[in-house]
């Protein structure tokens, strides 16, 4: 979970059939706030306790900047040889209340072909998760538009 253990501090537990996440260049971590008792936060993963924790990989605001600059966020997840499927879930917060939309799309991470229709994520002050079942290594692509800037606070994988 991005910015979750501070400012840069990524908390990450990645299970055996995921090799690796990348976040694209030119997007910052921060650490919203720790020690908190709302529930948008997150809990420790190591011990599942109060009190929560939230922090997120975000666009440096360049929409706020120039205008018409809509940036992109590449997630691209790389399994190890993976039989059937597992499920991405990607934790979403508008924790500032910043006015931020964002679209979501899930592509094959060698061929770029599309693996799910878009989804648009319109309001997400109160947390959201965008659930995705996929059986490959894959690019998440998360475009900004509207509000200050694209924010995702969690990756998080099941089987």
């Amino acid at each position: 979970m991005p910015g979750f253990n501070g400012t840069d501090r990524t908390a990450m537990m990645l299970p055996s059939y995921i090799d690796s996440i990348t976040f694209s260049n030119n997007f910052g971590q921060n650490q919203w706030t720790s020690g908190t008792s709302d529930l948008r936060a997150l809990n420790d993963p190591s011990s599942g306790s109060n009190p929560r924790n939230i922090g997120s990989i975000y666009s440096f605001g360049w929409a706020v900047l120039c205008g018409s600059c809509f940036p992109t966020m590449n997630v691209d997840i790389t399994t190890k040889a993976v039989t059937g499927t597992y499920k991405i879930a990607l934790y979403l917060v508008d924790w500032d209340s910043g006015g931020r939309s964002e679209s979501i799309d899930v592509f094959d991470l060698s061929t770029l072909k599309r693996l799910a229709r878009t989804e648009v994520i319109k309001s997400f002050v109160g947390g959201v998760y965008v659930v995705y079942k996929v059986d490959r290594s894959v690019r998440i692509r998360v475009d900004h538009l509207r509000g200050t800037n694209i924010v995702v606070s969690g990756a998080f994988f099941d089987r």
